[in-house]
């Protein structure tokens, strides 16, 4: 999971030039791995996303960004709310260090399914992606605060898995 992370921020950042928020990041991750699911039948991280009110998102995800900030593996900017926003916007980038570090667990054929997902949505905003999440069946049909089955989403249209 934390080399998607990092493997989806590096792409964000090559295609936007800009650092990520927090829920988009995650948003981005959750569509990754279902979308693998939903081509082979199997999750790319094996995680288990729960039903947040942003969006799904595994309950380690802040847990693994908080570390990764805390070692200097992430850059953590906290920007002041937006107009009609109530709280900061939270940008992560990567760390010069962890910018050239090798990829070791993720196959040829999953990162370029990252590439595909960030590079299908790098002009989308955060809003957008929550908006987008939120209509897939995985996410409608799921309670508040439960885990979403990874197999729901091979019951959504090929067009809105990502």
């Amino acid at each position: 999971y934390r080399e998607m992370l990092v493997e989806t921020l590096r792409k964000y950042q090559a295609y936007n030039k800009k650092p990520a928020s927090k829920t988009l990041l995650a948003k981005l991750i959750y569509l990754a791995d279902f979308a693998w699911f939903y081509n082979e039948l199997k999750p790319m991280s094996g995680m288990k996303y729960r039903r947040l009110q942003y969006g799904p998102v595994p309950d380690q995800f802040f847990r693994i960004v908080d570390e990764m900030v805390d070692r200097g593996e992430l850059n953590l900017e906290i920007i002041p709310p937006a107009a009609g926003k109530k709280s900061p916007a939270q940008k992560l980038s990567l760390s010069d260090d962890l910018s050239a570090e090798p990829v070791q667990y993720l196959s040829q054929k999953e990162l370029s399914l990252i590439d595909e997902i960030v590079k299908k949505s790098k002009d989308d905003t955060v809003d957008e992606i929550v908006n987008f999440t939120h209509n897939q069946l995985p996410w409608q049909v799921t309670r508040p605060n439960e885990f979403i089955p990874y197999e729901l989403i091979t019951q959504e249209e090929p067009e809105n898995v990502y």
